[in-house]
């Protein structure tokens, strides 16, 4: 069976399946849990959550605040500009050792 992860992206929440794909990104964990389960439902997956995940969704639906400390400052533009270009570079590489 395969599972969907529910866990931080960024600053934001979001879900991920096994090739590491991130999907229903969003500020509020709620609706990334939300987009999951409809994922889940449609491919008959299983939906798990990493520790940190665990810990606000049960703080969110509890009513109760999230430390601050634990929100992550978003990257700054440049650092995800590299990464991105590194994740293509290292995406071609992997394409062309397949040929």
């Amino acid at each position: 069976m395969q599972v969907l992860t529910v866990c931080r992206f960024e600053a934001n929440w979001a879900f991920r399946d096994v090739t590491g794909e991130t999907y229903g990104h969003s500020p509020d964990i709620r609706v990334s849990y939300e987009s999951a389960q409809q994922m889940a439902r449609r491919i008959g997956a299983h939906i798990e959550f990493s520790a940190e995940a665990e810990r606000h969704y049960r703080a969110a639906i509890d009513g109760r605040p999230v430390p601050a400390d634990s929100v992550p400052e978003p990257a700054p533009k440049s650092s995800r500009r590299f990464q991105a270009l590194l994740r293509r570079f290292l995406g071609r590489r992997r394409h062309e050792a397949d040929r």
